[in-house]
């Protein structure tokens, strides 16, 4: 709730002419608003998934923290308000 208060999701379409990538940005959403009880009852409802970030190099473990991953369906479940631009 503290690292992602607020989230602007943006949708493109891609396309690639002469090695130049373009983008067609049709749709914006201002996410915003969350809460334990909201993220407890996504996580029930598995709408997020726990990642561990670990990376084994040989004798050497590293850890690169926990990671929550969930679909791009899915994300405005994990925010109150939704809002088109």
């Amino acid at each position: 709730m503290q690292k992602l208060p607020t989230l602007l999701f943006v949708s493109t379409f891609t396309e690639e002419r002469d090695g130049v990538e373009y983008f067609h940005y049709y749709r914006a959403q201002l996410m915003k608003g969350t809460s334990s009880e909201l993220l407890a009852d996504q996580f029930r409802a598995e709408n997020i998934l726990v990642d561990l970030r670990l990376h084994d190099k040989g004798t050497m473990a590293r850890n690169h923290g926990t990671g929550f991953r969930t679909y791009e369906n899915k994300l405005s479940l994990l925010f109150n308000n939704v809002e088109d631009l």
